[in-house]
Formats: structure tokens, sequence, C-alpha cells
């Protein structure tokens, strides 16, 4: 009685490439495959010396976790599913996992663990695999950069090139790296498409005096963001601190560096450079601290930027502002400049 109930073993399903190819190279190794609804299932994939097991692996709408002797793969279905959600809803990648724990956990008798997939996702499988799109649809290899969109072009914009154009300056200092986390084997994917050369930032940052010729009077409220004094206080654990981006009108991204010191105005003074280089004409400026900026420009009789910058002060950051202050740079205020939702 004790041997009444007998295992069933299920039979590994065989996987190979769909061309026909034969090889007398080929061999079988089993794998463990994430379909596409998030189960996990271990098959044999026949595999041959003729390509790289990678390669055989996406002949077969599989994505690899690993560039060499893969034990476990993702659908691309899988990952297509999770890429449209990363760009219509903005979801996480643990989100992602915990949604599809939840949905298979309510299989009877299914045990197996989701848990191995969020760390597979978490590491940098799905950038690698965002990357892949990424150069499929801009036909990487193929053709010259300068003859297709690279996609770091924001359309609206280079559709109307005689418009004045406007951009926002911020810092996120919640994207920061820590010393101990050492750095990238290798470049990263898109090196310069929209960061800066960080030797270039970092150069001109540590030859950039701001007090140079004294600073400007103090006609507003004491802010942190510009504070030489308080970003040398920043935590000294952090090899990055933050980052500071540009953006359109249009919420396209302009550009990117790391910050390294604080938000200091030097990294705003290098951005406005930048923005002019790409830019004939005119341009707007929003900047939280904008007045600051202005004041230090002026002391600096960098006339250069300050004959082509129209500058104001987003309307979320305006009214921390003193009052004078609001009425030279709320974009209220100031003919010809709307808010845009800043």
């Amino acid at each position: 009685m004790g041997n009444m109930f007998c295992k069933m073993v299920t039979p590994v399903r065989l996987l190979k490439r769909f061309d026909g190819h034969e090889c007398q190279s080929g061999y079988t190794r089993h794998i463990t495959v994430v379909d596409y609804k998030g189960f996990e299932n271990v098959v044999s994939v026949q595999f041959c010396y003729c390509e790289s097991e990678p390669e055989t692996l996406l002949r077969l709408n599989l994505w690899t976790c690993s560039p060499k002797k893969p034990k476990l793969a993702v659908s691309i279905d899988l990952l297509k599913y999770f890429r449209a959600l990363c760009l219509e809803k903005h979801l996480s990648t643990e989100g992602f996992c915990h949604a599809l724990e939840n949905r298979i956990l309510r299989v009877p008798g299914y045990t197996a663990g989701v848990k191995s997939l969020s760390r597979v996702l978490l590491q940098e499988v799905v950038e690698a695999y965002r990357h892949h799109v990424y150069k499929l649809q801009h036909l990487h290899g193929l053709v010259s950069s300068d003859d297709i969109d690279t996609g770091t072009l924001c359309p609206a914009c280079e559709g109307n090139p005689e418009g004045m154009r406007t951009y926002c300056l911020d810092a996120n200092f919640g994207l920061v790296r820590r010393i101990l986390s050492g750095s990238k084997s290798c470049d990263p994917h898109h090196k310069q498409s929209f960061f800066l050369n960080q030797n270039e930032v970092d150069s001109f940052v540590d030859t950039y005096d701001e007090n140079k010729y004294g600073s400007a009077s103090k006609n507003c409220n004491d802010f942190q963001a510009g504070s030489i004094i308080r970003s040398k206080s920043k935590s000294s654990k952090l090899a990055i601190k933050g980052v500071f981006g540009v953006c359109c009108k249009h919420e396209f991204p302009t550009m990117f560096f790391d910050l390294k010191h604080g938000e200091r105005l030097a990294y705003a003074v290098l951005a406005i450079e930048k923005l002019l280089e790409r830019n004939e004409n005119k341009i707007r400026v929003f900047y939280d601290i904008a007045c600051k900026l202005k004041g230090h420009l002026q002391v600096r009789k960098n006339f250069a930027i300050l004959n082509k910058i129209t500058f104001a002060v987003p309307v979320f950051h305006s009214y921390g502002h003193i009052f004078s202050c609001q009425k030279q740079f709320n974009p209220r205020f100031l003919d010809g400049v709307w808010t845009y939702g800043w």
C-alpha cells in the first residue's frame, strides 16, 4: 500500500533549430526555460559548434541569462511584455516579478521559484535585451548613425528648427552609486548618446572657480543647490552623488552627466554651454535657482551666455523664492514664456 502512488515523470521536451540545420558536432544539454507565462520548465536544447549557444537560443525565441554555458533562459515574449509595461506603466523589475509570483502561486501544486527569476532579471539580463532591441530598431552596424534617427533627438524640436527652444535643468540626488560598488568591466551600451564624457565634466568642474570674481549678492532665499560648502558635506561613501539632467519642453531627454560634488553652479554652466553649442538661436532655460545662476554669470560678466539665454524658475519652485525674484523669473510674469507644466 505504501507504493500505491508513483511519481509521474514528465518527458523532457527537445528544442532544436527550425531551419533543419544538421551538424556532426551537435550535442544536447538541459536548460531551465522561463516561458511567456512565467513558469519554469526543463528542456533539452540541441546545440552545435557552428554557432554559440546564446545564438541558438535566440533562434528559439529565448534570451540567455549567461553568455557562456547558460543554464537559464527567458522567453523573449515575456521580455517583450515586460518592456511594454516599463514603457507604458513605468513598472519596476521587482514589481513585475512579484506580479508573476502572485499569479503562479495560484496554480495548484506549482511551487517553482519565481524568486530565481527576480534575481536574474534584476541583473543585466533586461538591460542587455533592451539594448538588443534598440540595435535592431536603429539598424546598428548596418548603416551609419548619421543617416538614421538614433532616438536621441526630440522630433518636435527638430521639426521646428527656427523656433526658440526651451530646456529645463535639474539634478536628481536619488541616483547614487557607492564607492564599494566598483565599476563595470565593459563600456556603457549607449556610451555618449545622452551622457557627456565624464572626464570632460570633471575637468571643467575642477578648473571652474566659482568665487574667482566674487559671489553674487544674496537677493533670494538660501537654497542648498549651488552651494559649494554644502556640497562638500555629502557622503564620502558615494562615488556618484547624483545625476544632472537636461530635457526640452516636450520632456524629451537632452543630456546627462554624473555629479561628484553636489549641485554646484559649475554643472549648470557646463550644461548651458553645451546647449549653446547645439543651438545658434536664443534659448530659454528653466532652473530652480535661475536667479542665483544669472547673478553668478553677471558677476563673471559672462555675456556670451547672458545674451543668448532667457532664464526662468519653474512654477513648482518659484513660490519658494522672494517676491522680487518671482516677478523677474516666474514664467507666469514673463512675456512669451509658458509654464510647460514645470
